[in-house]
């Protein structure tokens, strides 16, 4: 007798449409499957249109709809070669140490640049 399969949770199909609609995203904007810093770009524009300040509010809400009802967000692991969903907790502390990470890359110059000191 075959094993019955598990239906998969409306939290499971939710994270496999929020996955696809990210890489769309990243097909239809950089030509591309998974552009660097997708998870990030994206996010920031569900954050900016939470104040709808954004050109694409009705996008940041679709996006914003799909990871609450998903549970969490996709974020690209390295070392897998491939993006990983994290939950909303896990994704909310990765996200604010890329943030913090992209401001420091932000505020240091270039190696080899002169230090301007004055």
């Amino acid at each position: 007798m075959a094993k019955a399969l598990k239906r998969p949770s409306e939290a499971e199909i939710m994270g496999s449409v929020l996955l696809r609609v990210m890489r769309d995203h990243s097909e239809d904007l950089h030509n591309e499957p998974w552009h660097t810093g997708l998870e990030i770009e994206i996010w920031d524009s569900v954050l900016a249109g939470e104040d709808g300040d954004t050109k694409h509010f009705y996008t940041a809400h679709m996006f914003r709809h799909l990871a609450t009802k998903a549970g969490g967000w996709w974020m690209w692991d390295d070392a897998q070669e491939r993006p990983v969903f994290l939950p909303k907790r896990l994704w909310t502390k990765a996200y604010g140490e890329l943030k913090r990470i992209q401001a420091e890359a932000a505020i240091k110059p270039p190696l080899g640049a002169p230090d301007l000191k004055v």
